[in-house]
């Protein structure tokens, strides 16, 4: 026993995060889904959100790079199922 709260079958492996928010977005979307995310953003995110067939939308942030609430309430839809919060540059 590892003291933890979590079972194996909970538990995924992936190569990285890329690969890991390939899975989450797999399991998310379906065909015309939105994925939010805050420009500036890691490009790749356009191609994880087309994989799936969703879209990504992008949020601006404020002119010091902070969220922006009200710029994410104008975004989300009844279609967005993940919002994506990143430092681009890692």
């Amino acid at each position: 026993a590892t003291g933890l709260p979590y079972e194996p079958q909970h538990i995924i492996l992936t190569c990285g995060a890329a690969g890991a928010v390939n899975i989450a977005l797999k399991s998310l979307l379906n065909p015309g889904d939105e994925v939010v995310t805050f420009a500036p953003y890691f490009v790749e995110y356009d191609f994880y959100a087309a994989n799936h067939g969703g879209t990504l939308v992008r949020a601006e942030t404020d002119a010091e790079f902070q969220i922006d609430l009200a710029a994410l309430e104008r975004v989300v839809t009844e279609r967005t199922r993940a919002v994506l919060i990143n430092s681009p540059n890692n």
